[in-house]
């Protein structure tokens, strides 16, 4: 258990570093992204995707040095917990979006109960960063690479349970229509 807890910093670092260059290379897409959770003015949708953009990149740095571990333990859980309440508030409307988690704009990143369970997995994660003080070790990124195929795994897991139970009550209707 201990060697999970080591590893965590880095399959946060992971996911945000690969969230910031998947932005950046989008970022026009985005800037409309977050304009579309109705949270900012679209007048300030541009400095608030940047500095979204530069916080995920200062939390990996911060993550992947023992030294500033706690650091980015704390920038990248208030980033987490903010996203978490941004994506439960779109969903919570009914508002089909992107949730721009990574710059995409396909219903594979439409806000819904995946993307809630990956921001809570990933808020999880990154709380329990705050515990990971220790020198690095090469198994720590083999671990890691676990940690976020587990969180992979279970994100498209909870896509395709509510994807099936949206099916069943189709289904249900159907019957009770016949």
């Amino acid at each position: 258990m201990a060697e999970f807890v080591l590893a965590v910093p880095y399959a946060v670092a992971s996911v945000l570093a690969f969230s910031a260059v998947s932005k950046l290379r989008h970022i026009g897409t985005f800037v409309e992204q977050i304009a579309d959770y109705r949270l900012v003015p679209y007048s300030i949708a541009r400095p608030v995707a940047l500095s979204v953009l530069a916080a995920e990149v200062i939390s990996c740095v911060l993550l992947l040095d023992p030294k500033t571990v706690i650091l980015g333990s704390i920038l990248s859980s208030t980033l987490f917990f903010v996203f978490l309440l941004a994506l439960s508030s779109a969903w919570r409307s009914g508002r089909r979006i992107s949730c721009g988690c990574f710059g995409g704009t396909s219903q594979v990143d439409a806000v819904g109960p995946a993307s809630l369970v990956r921001t809570s997995l990933l808020l999880t994660c990154a709380l329990l960063s705050a515990f990971s003080v220790s020198q690095v070790r090469i198994e720590h990124f083999f671990i890691a690479a676990l940690i976020v195929l587990l969180i992979l795994i279970s994100t498209e897991v909870s896509r395709l349970l509510f994807e099936l139970s949206g099916k069943s009550r189709e289904l249900a209707l159907v019957l009770n229509q016949e």
